[in-house]
């Protein structure tokens, strides 16, 4: 009995050594090291710029309770070297998604109303080469305000909450539609609202 086990031992022992693990080319590089200064911030949404350029929109917080200031945007060539960046400064001001379209960028922000008690969706737009945002308003939805609006499950939405609403945008990205539901008692409401990405 002493016999066998120190023969397997010895066996699968011999065998683990026999084999080899697989080898799969691998091969990493460490770029340069890169001193964020927004450290404290939520990457919102990523645009193709139409040239193989790529636009990054976070959102940034600071101070001694971090609370949100702004919203920071980078643009990056074919290659990921930052190109240019521009700080908008904007408070109180919620980003649903962005793109880039006919040389401009284009920001869509859901606010409420509290004098109107109405959710206002809206567009925040500058051409790319001098970062010059005009507002200019989408839509506006009469509605009590709700904890959560903003409904990121697309596919499986919790229509229980009295109103949410949802942007999507095509694969393509030039056109997008904002789905609003409304639920209160027995009136149960879905509207979807269709926009041109050039609007």
């Amino acid at each position: 009995m002493n016999f066998r086990k120190r023969f397997s031992l010895l066996f699968f022992f011999a065998i683990s050594c026999a084999m080899t693990a697989q080898d799969i080319p691998f091969d990493f590089t460490i770029g340069e090291k890169y001193n964020d200064r927004y450290k404290f911030s939520n990457l919102l949404t990523i645009s193709e710029d139409g040239t193989g350029g790529t636009f990054l929109v976070r959102s940034y917080y600071s101070g001694i309770v971090l609370k949100p200031k702004g919203y920071f945007i980078e643009h990056y060539d074919a290659n990921m070297q930052l190109i240019n960046e521009y700080n908008y400064k904007l408070r109180d001001a919620n980003l649903v998604n962005g793109y880039v379209a006919n040389g401009q960028i284009y920001l869509i922000f859901l606010n409420y109303d509290h004098e109107a008690f109405a959710y206002e969706y809206s567009v925040h737009r500058s051409p790319l080469s001098g970062m010059n945002f005009t507002k200019e308003s989408l839509l506006k939805i009469s509605s009590q305000e709700v904890s959560n609006p903003l409904d990121k499950n697309y596919y499986n939405r919790n229509f229980s909450s009295g109103f949410t609403t949802s942007v999507l945008f095509n694969a393509k990205k030039n056109a997008f539609v904002i789905s609003t539901h409304f639920k209160k008692g027995k009136n149960n409401q879905h509207f979807i609202y269709l926009f041109n990405a050039n609007l």
